[in-house]
């Protein structure tokens, strides 16, 4: 019971550290906007099996923190943990939907929230998995690069997709 608490004493204070403290309209917009890019760019990137392009969003000591998996910390393992996944998934599809973007009134951090569906092999479209993922991003030197992400799966993962 305690980590399913800590996640959410997590969330909620990065929420209200957020939200007390907002950028002027404009300036978060516009972050919010670019970030929103980013993540665009990376789903574009998936879809062409361009590594290089992914990796262009993280910061180098970004860390992974997926379902089922350890850890992935830093950019090169980033890298090496997407290229395994292509060549064992090679027909995967992976699509993410954010619901929120926060952005901190100094304007250097921003939290994201939303939704994911991985499907492994676009052959059998009924299997997915589908879940959700808070990511922080930190502004370095003018660019906003992904620092944290972790995913969690929802239960009855690569369950038959019911959406229809």
């Amino acid at each position: 019971m305690r980590p399913f608490c800590f996640r959410h004493v997590t969330w909620l204070t990065l929420t209200i550290g957020l939200a007390c403290n907002p950028m002027t309209p404009d300036r978060s917009l516009d972050d919010a906007a670019r970030i929103r890019a980013m993540d665009a760019s990376w789903l574009t990137a998936v879809a062409r099996r361009d590594v290089d392009g992914m990796m262009a969003i993280y910061a180098p000591d970004a860390q992974e923190l997926l379902p089922d998996t350890p850890p992935v910390v830093g950019r090169d393992s980033i890298r090496a943990f997407y290229q395994r996944l292509m060549e064992q998934f090679p027909r995967f599809a992976h699509h993410f939907e954010p619901h929120e973007i926060l952005v901190a009134q100094s304007g250097d951090l921003a939290v994201t929230r939303g939704s994911y569906r991985f499907t492994p092999d676009t052959l059998h479209p009924a299997e997915v998995q589908r879940g959700k993922y808070v990511s922080v991003w930190r502004q370095r030197d003018g660019e906003w690069r992904l620092q944290l992400n972790i995913s969690n799966a929802d239960p009855r993962s690569l369950a038959p997709d019911e959406s229809g």
